[in-house]
């Protein structure tokens, strides 16, 4: 399976061919605060990351041959927040 991931900014910017790939996407994978952000896609499914995460695959295997896309945010290099 493959799974395009798409960065997101917390106010929901899409760089151009970042949309594009959002628009195209059959599913559209990522948290509840960005899937909002975006416009509706006629057809497309929206799915929220599932809680527990250890259920991931399952939720990727339901769309097993179709054109998904994961929205990700943050410092990929800094999991999680930062306490100061």
């Amino acid at each position: 399976m493959s799974v395009t991931v798409v960065g997101i900014g917390a106010d929901g910017h899409l760089p151009p061919a970042s949309a594009a790939l959002v628009a195209e996407a059959e599913v559209l994978l990522g948290g509840e605060r960005h899937l909002a952000l975006l416009p509706d896609v006629a057809g497309q499914v929206r799915a929220p990351w599932p809680r527990p995460m250890s259920s991931l695959p399952t939720l990727l295997g339901e769309h097993e041959g179709r054109r998904v896309v994961a929205l990700a945010s943050g410092d990929p290099s800094c999991p999680g927040s930062v306490r100061r």
